[in-house]
């Protein structure tokens, strides 16, 4: 044992270089296992910080496809300032879009308009009450007529109107050819020929007077209210109001159609026989029976269907308000009203036109586009009849040597609140539930 100790004695580092070359790989070993545990733990918390990195710097976006029947659209994009940038120019771009597509909206809509009597609507002062309606219906008058001065329409020439040209004729054919003194001398041919000259000269008045005439239209085809005889609520004058905005457009509508061309004998729209707005703006609105005049509900002759239409107007109202909703959505339809599936709501109010003209019979879509183009009409219903052009000269109606149709309409017209709402009676607005401006305070 001394032996072994003496020789470890003086051999002190051979025996630590054995010892740890004996022990070097065990410990190595631990030591290797327990930095790889180490290293696979840092690397694993690096990866979970780039992958929140990269799920901070990118965001899922989802949008939906404004065209009709596409799918909403889901991406992820890379947030960074650029974006934000060209995010925020592209929502100014389409701000700005839409509000100009709105304001053309309401222009076309509008179009300047006011109404006829200023301190009527919305309420008049409570000491004009009984004098404003009535001239009311006077301003009303004469804006219907200067309306259909506008678009040069006329009526033909009365029989009475041509009377003393008539026997003047008369007189100097039986004078001058026929060579009689009286009619007691002429003969059963002499009669028929006069007869046959008189027809040719009352024809050729009808043509000169139609060569001077852009359409025949009368107040009486306007369908205009009967003069009151007691004052009429301001339900029943806003609706002579807005009914006058309709049949204007309508009017207007027409006249572009006939423009380009000199007279009825060679534009598309020869006559207006009846126009009749439909329903009324709001039943809840009317309380007790409508004055003498004429008002809500009110049924003018003509107003029915024609045989054959394959929908009736009775029982219709025009604004059947459905409950509020929220303008930035999209409105609700109702596709048992009419094909468009449009209804009065909170943003525009739906009023339906019955309109039968006489039309050019080749040329009925240039008087369809003409309606349609010129302000928010829909042509919804239509029937078309055969007209016989020799019945209707007798009456002075002469339309030139075309085939003409008997054309009768139903239109579906649009119109903003943004804009009717400011002239409306405090009654229409509450059955409308349109609620009041809040007064302005200084």
């Amino acid at each position: 044992m001394n032996v072994v100790l003496d020789w470890v004695k003086s051999n002190v580092y051979t025996v630590i270089f054995v010892a740890v070359m004996i022990t070097a790989p065990l410990a190595m070993s631990i030591v290797a296992g327990n930095m790889n545990d180490r290293v696979k733990e840092e690397v694993k918390a690096r990866a979970a910080k780039i992958a929140d990195l990269d799920r901070l710097q990118k965001t899922q976006v989802s949008y939906h496809n404004p065209v009709a029947g596409d799918e909403p659209v889901s991406v992820t994009i890379l947030v960074n300032p650029q974006l934000l940038d060209r995010f925020r120019e592209l929502a100014e771009k389409i701000s700005a879009d839409a509000q100009r597509i709105r304001d053309e909206v309401l222009r076309v809509n509008r179009k300047d308009r006011g109404v006829l009597l200023d301190e009527l609507f919305p309420e008049p002062p409570m000491h004009l009450r009984e004098t404003l309606p009535f001239e009311m219906y006077r301003r009303l008058w004469a804006a219907y007529v200067k309306l259909l001065a506008d678009i040069g329409a006329d009526s033909p020439p009365s029989l009475e109107s041509m009377r003393e040209d008539l026997e003047a004729a008369r007189a100097r054919f039986m004078t001058q050819v026929l060579i009689k003194e009286s009619r007691e001398d002429l003969t059963e041919e002499d009669e028929t020929w006069l007869s046959e000259q008189l027809t040719e000269t009352r024809l050729s008045k009808y043509a000169e007077a139609a060569k001077q005439t852009s359409v025949y239209a009368t107040l009486a085809s306007v369908n205009i209210p009967p003069e009151p005889t007691t004052v009429p609520t301001l339900l029943v004058l806003f609706d002579w109001q807005w009914k006058f905005w309709i049949k204007q457009d309508i009017l207007l509508a027409l006249r572009e159609a006939n423009e380009p061309y000199d007279s009825v004998l060679d534009g598309p729209v020869k006559r207006l026989v009846s126009m009749q707005v439909l329903g009324e703006p709001a039943p809840a609105a009317r309380s007790g029976p409508p004055p003498s005049g004429g008002g809500f509900g009110s049924s003018p002759a003509g107003s029915g269907r024609r045989r054959g239409s394959s929908r009736s107007s009775s029982g219709r109202t025009a604004a059947a308000t459905p409950a509020a909703a929220d303008p930035s959505q999209e409105v609700p339809l109702d596709f048992s009203v009419s094909f468009t599936g449009r209804t009065s709501n909170p943003l525009y109010d739906v009023r339906h036109v019955q309109l039968t003209i006489v039309v050019d019979s080749s040329r009925i879509p240039e008087v369809l586009d003409a309606l349609v183009r010129y302000n928010f009409m829909t042509i919804i219903n239509t029937q078309l009849d055969v007209v016989d052009s020799f019945s209707e000269v007798k009456d002075g109606y002469y339309y030139g040597g075309t085939p003409v149709s008997m054309l009768t309409l139903e239109l579906e017209t649009i119109w903003l609140r943004e804009w009717t709402a400011q002239f409306m009676p405090p009654e229409l607005k509450q059955a409308l539930d349109i609620p009041e401006e809040p007064p302005t305070t200084g």
